[in-house]
């Protein structure tokens, strides 16, 4: 992965736009139903990828009681700040803190995006400064669809999500904490029929692509991103776009939408 294609998407303002987490319905869902599983018992927590504070914003206004700090990669999201608590620079495979020195170590929508070897140094650092309780929250049964990138034609998530999850995956993360509590959350979700449908227009297309490139979304190997290079190739939608986008607005007016558990949040006890 190309370092500075990484540093481009999480520096990116747009990402940590307060409107996308305080205003959005499913988010706030998942934020709630987190702040839910924290045991009575919890007075200090870290937040592990804590982005721009906002669910630590939302803890805040829930329980005063509890000593909030967050730590962060993205200079730009601690700029964008929108809780009281301080967050910290750093990066979750090397915690600048002492071996259990918060009751409660929570890293949430953070798992999915590290790469190899981030991701099992993260999973250690967690488990070495969790006193009593570790708390992870990742998308749940992820079927992911990669984008193509239209300059170099690498293809990968657009949101940098590098593996998925499901309950044999998470009760086997760390080595000396259990899982005691899972909770699934579930928002308005797919079409009836919508994965066969997909499966249909990708076979018929040879295509793995989901969408066009997204205007967000940075190249992790060249560093293309639409928002920077007005001169590079362009992205405009071919048959196979139309065609999906054809389909998508069919499926709107008449297929149904099903509830699905979009996220996964577990909750996990030291046992030695």
């Amino acid at each position: 992965m190309s370092e500075a294609g990484e540093a481009k998407y999480y520096e990116d303002p747009a990402l940590w736009a307060r409107e996308r987490y305080v205003e959005n319905e499913n988010e706030l869902r998942r934020f709630t139903t987190s702040i839910q599983l924290i045991p009575d018992t919890v007075r200090s927590i870290l937040d592990v990828g804590a982005g721009n504070g906002a669910f630590m914003s939302l803890l805040e206004s829930e329980n005063a009681s509890v000593d909030l700090v967050g730590l962060e990669r993205s200079e730009t999201a601690i700029s964008h700040s929108i809780c009281k608590s301080e967050i910290r620079s750093g990066t979750a495979e090397n915690l600048p803190f002492e071996d259990r020195s918060f009751d409660l170590v929570t890293a949430l929508e953070v798992l999915e995006h590290l790469p190899y070897g981030v991701y099992e140094k993260a999973l250690r650092e967690i488990e070495r400064v969790a006193r009593e309780y570790i708390m992870i929250s990742v998308p749940y049964r992820e079927k992911r669809v990669n984008v193509q990138c239209p300059y170099c034609s690498c293809m990968f998530h657009k949101n940098y999500h590098m593996r998925s999850f499901d309950e044999a995956i998470l009760s086997d993360l760390f080595r000396t904490f259990q899982s005691v509590k899972s909770v699934k959350v579930e928002v308005e979700g797919d079409y009836f029929l919508g994965p066969y449908i997909r499966r249909i227009y990708r076979t018929v297309f040879r295509n793995r692509t989901s969408s066009v490139f997204p205007r967000t979304t940075v190249c992790p190997q060249c560093g293309f991103s639409e928002a920077n290079y007005s001169d590079a190739p362009s992205t405009k939608p071919d048959v196979g776009n139309l065609a999906k986008n054809l389909a998508k607005t069919i499926a709107r007016r008449t297929l149904p939408k099903q509830r699905q558990a979009l996220w996964i949040i577990v909750l996990y006890k030291r046992v030695y």
